[in-house]
């Protein structure tokens, strides 16, 4: 893979400090076709509240599947999380903090609609 050019990397620049009323009305034109993709995630990650509804809909499919093991990419699919989480029972870890990680990964999953 090559490095981005110096006109996509001041693009990228201008990306990164845009204020996310700004960001929502960027569209540059990468010379990379990598870019545009990365600019699609770096907003859903960051600024969710600027992707209209079919934006939306691709996110939480991308999230689908990579959180459930359909596609590579994932540090950590929600089976692997709550295995995790089930060890750290056995061991004895703090209740309280075991319970808020149970409780953040079903509401994530009821999110995405996973069963």
């Amino acid at each position: 893979m090559a490095f981005f050019s110096a006109a996509d990397k001041q693009k990228i620049a201008t990306i990164r400090q845009a204020k996310p009323d700004q960001l929502a009305k960027l569209h540059p034109k990468f010379e990379d076709k990598r870019l545009a993709e990365m600019l699609f995630r770096y907003k859903a990650r960051n600024y969710p509240e600027l992707l209209n509804v079919d934006e939306t809909q691709r996110w939480q499919e991308f999230c689908r599947q990579r959180l459930t093991g359909q596609v590579v990419g994932a540090d950590i699919t929600f089976d692997d999380y709550f295995k995790r989480l089930h060890v750290l029972k056995q061991e004895q870890a703090n209740p309280q903090i075991i319970s808020a990680l149970e409780q953040y990964g079903i509401a994530k999953k009821q999110a995405l609609q996973i069963s």
